[in-house]
């Protein structure tokens, strides 16, 4: 077995509601399905499926770094994140208010729509990260060194500060993208911060400042502007990843399960900790590693059930 790996989760932490349904949608369409509410954020699933996917290959610590509310639905969120083995949630800051969520509809052509309240992730902006500032938690001669997952829910300030803290300047940084929608926000941390960052096209695009094509011409572009490690996916196309190594990628396989969100998120963790476990594989054994895991939350609802 290893040494204790540490990876911080640092994000927007809530419930997840999804509404599915098996039908194709339009506006307005009222339409049966299911309804179900579940823990959620990004970094909340990058968390639970990291924990799952090594079981006991080695000895992993997850902490969240986030902030909830102060009401009941927020002490539920925490009691059921914290029963989850080697996830810590004692860091977690409590503000005034209700927790964020994300609600969804996805239907058998993907996802129609998502809102995500992001309040008190704002609220609580920098202040996340003081348990580590102020060295609640042990460093290494005061540069933080251990893995540090973040997503774009995160403000402006909050990366900015990421970006320029000498206090993280050996920092590995793991960048998330959240959305489209809040994707650019992290283009300065991903360049200063050699980060390993996961996006997909649309998102690729956003940082970049220029639509992209496919996901191999992103993850370049992505590497050229700065980052160490460039994953970029676009739906059941294929994934690519472009590292100091160069260029590999793979095609994902086509089901017919019809739950879409965290599927990503789930790519993420696996292929992430596959290289802590084995150092030896290569990107392109990562990739596939990646995508059969993402295979068990993804969907692409096609005639194909083979690519």
């Amino acid at each position: 077995m290893v040494n204790k790996v540490k990876i911080f989760c640092a994000g927007l932490i809530g419930w997840d509601t999804i509404g599915r349904t098996n039908l194709a949608i339009k506006k307005g369409d009222d339409l049966p399905g299911s309804v179900e509410t579940t823990l959620g954020g990004v970094i909340v699933n990058v968390a639970i499926a990291l924990t799952k996917f090594v079981q006991n290959k080695i000895d992993l610590e997850v902490i969240i770094l986030s902030s909830v509310g102060n009401d009941p639905k927020s002490d539920a969120l925490i009691l059921a994140l914290s029963k989850h083995k080697n996830i810590n949630c004692r860091h977690i800051i409590r503000e005034i208010g209700s927790t964020d969520g994300y609600l969804a509809i996805e239907s058998r052509d993907g996802l129609f729509g998502a809102i995500a309240s992001s309040t008190q992730i704002e609220k609580s902006c920098t202040k996340i990260f003081a348990p580590l500032i102020n060295q609640k938690m042990p460093t290494r001669n005061s540069i933080f060194k251990d893995f540090v997952v973040v997503d774009s829910n995160l403000t402006p300030k909050t990366i900015n500060f990421l970006t320029n803290n000498p206090f993280f300047d050996q920092t590995p940084f793991i960048i998330t993208c959240a959305s489209p929608f809040k994707a650019k926000k992290i283009r300065s941390l991903m360049i200063k911060r050699k980060c390993i960052i996961y996006a997909n096209l649309e998102e690729a695009s956003k940082i970049l400042g220029v639509k992209t094509t496919c996901s191999s011409e992103a993850a370049e572009e992505l590497f050229r502007l700065g980052a160490r490690e460039a994953i970029v996916t676009n739906g059941k196309k294929k994934t690519s990843c472009r590292s100091i190594n160069g260029l590999v990628t793979n095609i994902p396989k086509q089901t017919m399960i019809s739950k879409i969100t965290g599927a990503g998120d789930t790519f993420l963790a696996t292929h992430f900790i596959s290289k802590i476990l084995n150092n030896k594989l290569s990107d392109q054994t990562r990739l596939k590693i990646g995508a059969d895991s993402a295979q068990k939350t993804i969907t692409y609802v096609t005639k194909e059930t083979n690519v």
